[in-house]
């Protein structure tokens, strides 16, 4: 039985051993139009990482012959052919100057040059991706040897990507960022050194012929130089690979105690995240719906303490807008409200903002707050003053109305919001302030440091309603 299961899994039924190695020696040397497709492999790559394009650098990949000195590489190795190992290296080294070349110039010249997922996607290897490497250049190597060419290659060059990480390389060089740099390159290298190893093994279990007798002393040796060389490619993987898993069982629980504790109470949370510093791990929770008192947040700081989260503290953003109101936004103001909505550092630039109000209005909102809100919906606001002046007292009236009174400064004063942009902050300040008419007007940044100014409007989209005025009788009607 032992017997019939491995001749079922004996890997040399339908191998062809020679023409295997003349084809991976042959694919080794990089010139003339191989060069050509290493270089547009490189800025293919380089094309779909800047502009986020999976389909674009999945093409990359096929036509990239990188693979090529990979392999020869691990079967030079695996065939004691000391002059083919050189002359992989040495080609290796070539492909690998010229697509970091290629991918530099790129990005030192493209005017997009932002991190993409993409890009950011293959800066944090870990063990996993050695596990990837490895089945991918068994893989590799197994489709190489059959008599019949098997689909297997393309999927390899796709799994086990070799030219998007030096293009990601080239992006860390080209704008200095050496956590980019350093961590794309040793992605790239645990793909090398893992393909190679694959191939190597691969070629020694199918026992492909020697090029040259090696003494078992010698032997020894290499494989002592290969495993330690391997040891040393490995351990910062395994190092990444744990960080990922803690952080990501972190999340989990912040989530269980913080996020889901809130949406049991009946809230929305917008947007949460965590913020690693060396002393302490701030976890800002942006929701709209029910207040979040302090005991309550004191609350989930110990049952994170519980779960042994410790230095955690959280800080959270009531944001008064509903689904309603957050749908009549424009597009771009609710991707700002969503995606930009950094409150905290918001308050530490000392916003100008002043609310006054007559004693004998009902008292307004938090201004601080109110100007949070308005600044993640709208970006461009530098600055508000609420206030509730009175209004002109007519001679036959007994009595004064009040009008609420919002003075906007934005950014730059010599930039005229448009029409639209201002009848929707006219909107979200009159569902913000539970107004149904308030004036809005334009104010230079400075005038808002100074005492409320007669404020101009600029846009009434619902003409106020004036109350009905009472006559004061007259000496002569009285008589």
């Amino acid at each position: 039985m032992l017997l019939r299961l491995l001749r079922f899994l004996n890997l040399r039924t339908g191998a062809s051993i020679g023409g295997t190695i003349e084809e991976i020696e042959s694919n080794i040397e990089l010139r003339g139009s191989v060069l050509w497709i290493l270089l547009c492999a490189a800025l293919l790559a380089s094309i779909g990482l800047d502009t986020n394009s999976a389909a674009v650098i999945i093409g990359a990949m096929l036509i990239s012959p990188l693979m090529g000195p990979i392999l020869g590489v691990g079967m030079s190795l695996g065939i004691n052919d000391s002059a083919m190992f050189r002359h992989a290296l040495r080609q290796l080294g070539l492909a690998t100057a010229i697509s970091l070349g290629a991918s530099l110039l790129y990005f030192s010249l493209t005017p997009l040059g932002q991190a993409t997922p993409e890009l950011l996607a293959r800066t944090h290897p870990t063990l996993l991706d050695v596990l990837i490497a490895l089945f991918g250049g068994v893989a590799g190597i197994i489709s190489n040897s059959r008599r019949d060419k098997t689909n297997a290659i393309p999927g390899v060059a796709i799994a086990t990507a070799l030219m998007p990480p030096l293009c990601t390389a080239g992006f860390g060089l080209a704008h200095l960022n050496w956590s980019v740099f350093l961590g794309a390159l040793y992605l790239y290298c645990i793909n090398a050194a893992f393909i190679s190893l694959a191939t190597y093994l691969i070629v020694r279990v199918m026992r492909f012929p020697q090029r040259t007798y090696v003494e078992e002393g010698q032997q020894r040796r290499v494989t002592l130089i290969m495993s330690l060389l391997l040891v040393l490619i490995v351990a910062p993987s395994v190092y990444f690979l744990v960080s990922v898993y803690r952080q990501e069982r972190d999340r989990r629980i912040v989530e269980e105690v913080v996020v889901e504790n809130l949406r049991k109470q009946g809230n929305e949370v917008l947007r949460w995240d965590i913020t690693h510093t060396d002393s302490t791990n701030l976890v800002r929770v942006y929701f709209s719906g029910l207040n979040v008192v302090p005991r309550q947040v004191a609350q989930m700081e110990r049952r994170l303490q519980q779960r042994d989260l410790q230095n955690y503290q959280i800080q959270v953003s009531r944001v008064n807008i509903s689904k309603e109101e957050v749908a009549q936004l424009s597009e771009e103001a609710a991707r700002n409200l969503f995606q930009n909505m950094q409150l905290e550092a918001e308050l530490t630039r000392a916003p100008t903002i002043r609310t006054t109000s007559s004693p004998a209005s009902n008292p307004l909102p938090s201004a601080a707050q109110v100007l949070r809100e308005v600044r993640a919906a709208f970006p461009r606001v530098a600055g508000l003053s609420v206030a509730r002046p009175l209004a002109d007292i007519a001679p036959d009236t007994l009595r004064a109305d009040t009008l609420l009174t919002v003075a906007v400064a934005w950014q730059r004063p010599d930039t005229v919001p448009t029409p639209a942009e201002t009848q929707r902050l006219y909107q979200f300040l009159q569902a913000r302030l539970q107004q149904d008419t308030l004036i809005l007007s334009r104010t230079p940044l400075r005038a808002v440091r100074q005492p409320a100014p007669r404020a101009v409007p600029i846009v009434m989209p619902q003409t106020p309603v004036v109350p009905k005025t009472l006559n004061t009788p007259t000496p002569a009607a009285r008589r």
